[in-house]
């Protein structure tokens, strides 16, 4: 499994070498693995999981707003504080929370391409999950 760069030279070799090497490769959708986190959760869930990495000694990142822009800077802050683990747990922090929707796709995916009988394509592309209106 791999997320997806921006689409360059660099990124075509690397993706080149890593189909070489793999009987197949299951790739994350386009954007950061933060934003592959977040998308198709409710504004609300990443708010309340945004609020408890002021435990971090940051300022929430979404600070309560449920705006897409709230959530980029939300991915932003992820990113650079290197808190994947903290908002992860943040997530599941309810008994039997439901995995975010990229998070089951992927894991759905990886387990179709690891069956002895998949004869698919090598490059498995998990798509795209938007935030349905009023989430």
């Amino acid at each position: 499994m791999i997320d997806r760069d921006k689409e360059s030279d660099q990124t075509a070799d690397e993706l080149a070498k890593i189909q070489a090497a793999c009987d197949a490769v299951v790739r994350l959708p386009p954007g950061a693995i933060e934003r592959a986190l977040a998308d198709g959760l409710p504004l609300q869930a990443l708010a309340d999981a945004s609020a408890t990495l002021t435990a971090y000694n940051i300022p929430d990142p979404m600070g309560g707003q449920l705006t897409e822009d709230a959530v980029t800077n939300l991915c932003k802050v992820i990113h650079k504080q290197g808190l994947h683990e903290q908002f992860l747990e943040a997530l599941y922090a309810e008994p039997n929370a439901p995995h975010p929707p990229v998070v089951s796709m992927t894991l759905a995916l990886l387990q179709l391409a690891a069956g002895p009988s998949y004869s698919g394509p090598q490059l498995i592309d998990v798509p795209t999950v938007s935030r349905s209106a009023g989430a």
